[in-house]
């Protein structure tokens, strides 16, 4: 998704390296399916939930996004060090409760969803050596909760990828590894709070806000090549999730068809290690009902000018 942004670079002297700055004055959140709704349960007392549409962060000095990077060229070797600060591209909420007693006894437990903004620092490095390509990126997100106390909102975290690529036969076929690491702070589990509203909020919210564990290892491993003068180009990925037990598997193939034409089609299957039926699916990237039966075929013709 498109956003405005001032980027600003500056180049070190004897090309050391450069200064970026980068500065966004409206924030754009991920556009979510609607989670919307007005649900009463019949039960001693009522208990009534609303969960209210998300709204676009309004455009306010409050809400404005930026950060700087440096990146240096120490041979074969580049490393840079950022801070980035931004409001939640996924929503936290906002938790309001209140007791009615007319027409009969209800509590009403009203969610409201709100971007929260996250510190993030970075640290990146790349070494190109004997035909191999060896990245590492790490990343901190600080949050406002740092002590997980607040069902409704994300910890802080520490996420990591390091991936390791190297082609043969001439650059024609590339095979990439990759690790993902993630460790959440002080992270709970719904049971950890002693509430039942808690418990069932964080139930919810670790459905879909990536902190369902509190050290996640994530694994890749891709296969790209390039036929024929590169108008050929097939392509295969396989990521799978180990605390969460599921996975993703892409297939692609590409064709240049003419100058700026390119013709494209493949597939992408979601699973799960889990057995069907199984509660702790929900908990995953790809084995959750949002997606584990959206595996899909598509057919892409681009024309680049």
């Amino acid at each position: 998704m498109g956003t405005l942004a001032a980027n600003l670079v500056y180049n070190l002297p004897a090309n050391l390296g450069t200064v970026q700055a980068l500065f966004m004055p409206v924030s754009v959140p991920n556009d979510m399916p609607s989670i919307a709704m007005d649900l009463t349960v019949p039960s001693v007392p009522a208990q009534r939930v609303i969960i209210e549409e998300d709204e676009s962060p309004e455009v306010s000095a409050a809400n404005m996004e930026g950060g700087v990077r440096a990146l240096f060229y120490l041979g074969s070797v580049q490393a840079s060090a950022s801070w980035f600060s931004y409001l939640d591209r996924y929503p936290d909420f906002d938790v309001a409760m209140v007791t009615s007693f007319v027409p009969s006894m209800t509590v009403t437990t009203t969610m409201t969803p709100v971007h929260n903004r996250i510190q993030q620092f970075g640290l990146d490095a790349t070494l190109l050596a004997g035909g191999y390509d060896l990245r590492a990126e790490t990343a901190f997100s600080l949050t406002g909760d740092i002590e997980g106390s607040d069902p409704a909102a994300r910890n802080p975290s520490l996420s990591s990828v390091v991936q390791g690529s190297r082609s043969f036969f001439d650059g024609m076929l590339t095979a990439s590894l990759a690790w993902a690491p993630r460790w959440v702070m002080n992270h709970k589990a719904p049971s950890d709070y002693s509430a039942t509203a808690d418990q069932e909020l964080a139930r919810m919210v670790r459905q879909y806000d990536g902190q369902a564990f509190a050290f996640e290892n994530a694994f890749s491993a891709r296969l790209a090549g390039k036929l024929l003068a590169e108008t050929l180009q097939p392509e295969a990925l396989f990521l799978a999730e180990l605390a969460a037990r599921d996975w993703l598997g892409t297939v692609s193939m590409g064709y240049n068809l003419a100058d700026g034409l390119n013709l494209k089609a493949g597939a992408a299957f979601y699973g799960s290690f889990l057995e069907e039926g199984d509660a702790d699916r929900e908990l995953g990237t790809f084995s959750n009902a949002r997606t584990v039966d959206n595996d899909y075929l598509f057919i892409e013709l681009r024309y680049s000018f």
